[in-house]
């Protein structure tokens, strides 16, 4: 388990975030707190598999606390690791034009 705590001074929304980790660095849970330390809304992994040959959450749910039967999911069907990628990719030249 992480907590994460602002400092006072700090430009935040969340007055708290509290992640549930596996050992294998699988994120399970992450909590999203107010500043009052009220829980406002809930990510959670709902499947775990296997994909090119690591374990990744393939849905995982957000959820706001008072709306409980409202919710947005997302589901990964497939992954890629270790894609090379161009060094310009990024760059913020390339991201306001990018080229083909």
């Amino acid at each position: 388990m992480i907590e994460s705590i602002p400092h006072e001074e700090a430009a935040v929304v969340w007055g708290k975030e509290v992640l549930h980790i596996r050992d294998d660095w699988i994120m399970l849970e992450q909590q999203f707190w107010d500043q009052d330390d009220v829980l406002v809304k809930t990510l959670k992994a709902l499947q775990i598999a296997q994909m090119s040959g690591r374990s990744v959450a393939t849905i995982v749910r957000m959820k706001k606390q008072d709306k409980p039967q409202e919710w947005t999911e997302v589901r990964t069907a497939d992954v890629v690791f270790d894609l090379e990628l161009p060094d310009n990719l990024f760059t913020l030249s390339n991201l306001r034009n990018p080229r083909e």
